[in-house]
């Protein structure tokens, strides 16, 4: 019986030095349904933690190369295609990816496929560069402030002290007001802006995307309005439900962490939450989320409860793109917002499904490089992106 951790095994793996009855040690362990667990766990934060450059470990990658298509020789092809992200796996994640194939889990299958014929140099050319840092602020007598990254001002708004520090946008109760009055913080496509309320609330805003707030919370509800994308970490407050109010659906929390996706070009509006406890309410009606759950609300009001991929939702507001069996359309309405860039196509649609997690600092042609060594072609005129 193997006494020694999953790490061992791992670590002799990627050297090339296991032995057959440390293979056969390794095979038991993942038998065990919490072993499994933690090579998944492994594979998922090695994923996500940094992009990796696989030139440097030649041999572990020819390794798993080979593993994998030994693999792929011996097993059935599964329905769901995944998305092959060979420059963004580190180490462990290449050599984790290859057991999981080897071993048959079934949890997560990476198909190699050898890079394609880079693309004609008029398209490589072409480079677009990922979003930043900025936006707009309209204080309430509609006068507008552009704020980017390396912005460093004081300002007042009413009885609120209002701070930008480089990408993020602070306010800070300075007295009882009575009078209220209220900001819009606004992104552009291509940007994003953090944003802490005078209740101390954080909020993450996408790009695309604006809120409506108050400069300063007085009794009663705090109430926001939001459009397009958001993540808040709300300031609990018993006293003072906060209300996000999208269209016609209000989300209501205390004290709780969750994301809202409004954009008007997906199929529903969907919020999820994380930690905590909110309600949605729409015109249908009201519903008690718990976390890892997400409301997804239709445009008839009604509402689909479902549990949520957290880490595909959030990954935004921590540098990333994450897609789970996300279809082309899917992944480039994503890339249309963080890039400004219009997306169209041409004949068949592909139904090819993606999952992975992509950095969203790399420029478009490093991501749409990726997409084409996946059976999807693609041209750059200007600032559009044509799929054929």
């Amino acid at each position: 019986m193997a006494n020694k951790p999953l790490e061992f095994y791992i670590d002799r793996y990627i050297a090339g030095t296991i032995t057959r009855d440390e293979w056969e040690e390794l095979r038991a362990l993942l038998d065990q349904p919490e072993y499994k667990q933690l090579l998944e766990e492994l594979i998922d934060r090695q994923l996500l933690e940094a992009e990796a450059d696989t030139d440097a470990f030649p041999a572990v990658t020819e390794r798993v190369v080979r593993s994998v298509q030994s693999a792929m020789d011996d097993s059935p092809r599964e329905p769901v295609i995944v998305f092959r992200r060979n420059s963004f796996l580190r180490r462990w994640g290449w050599a984790a990816a290859a057991l999981v194939m080897v071993l048959g889990l079934g949890t997560y299958v990476w198909l190699y496929r050898p890079s394609k014929p880079d693309m004609p140099r008029e398209q490589a050319i072409a480079d677009i560069t990922p979003g930043s840092n900025e936006a707009k602020l309209t204080l309430a007598d509609g006068s507008t402030i552009t704020l980017d990254s390396a912005g460093n001002r004081v300002m007042r708004q009413g009885v609120a002290a209002v701070r930008q520090q480089g990408g993020s946008l602070h306010y800070e109760a300075k007295g009882d007001g009575t009078t209220i009055t209220y900001n819009t913080l606004s992104t552009a496509r291509g940007r994003q802006f953090q944003l802490v309320l005078s209740d101390g609330t954080k909020v993450w805003l996408n790009a695309a995307s604006s809120i409506r707030y108050p400069t300063t919370f007085t009794r009663g509800e705090r109430k926001v309005e939001v459009s397009g994308e958001a993540y808040f970490e709300v300031t609990a407050n018993a006293r003072q439900p906060f209300v996000v109010s999208v269209n016609t659906t209000n989300i209501q929390v205390l004290g709780t962490a969750f994301n809202v996706n409004a954009y008007p070009d997906e199929a529903s509006l969907c919020a999820t939450l994380v930690s905590g406890l909110i309600k949605v309410t729409t015109d249908k009606g009201s519903h008690l989320l718990q976390p890892g759950k997400k409301a997804a609300v239709l445009s008839d009001g009604s509402a689909v409860i479902s549990t949520a991929d957290i880490k595909a939702v959030t990954a935004w507001k921590n540098g990333k793109f994450w897609f789970e069996n996300a279809d082309i359309q899917t992944v480039m309405r994503q890339l249309e917002r963080w890039y400004d860039v219009q997306v169209s196509y041409e004949g068949a649609i592909s139904r090819e499904l993606f999952s992975g997690g992509i950095e969203r600092s790399l420029p478009l042609s490093k991501v749409l490089s990726i997409l084409a060594r996946n059976d999807i072609r693609y041209r750059i005129e200007g600032r559009t992106v044509i799929i054929y």
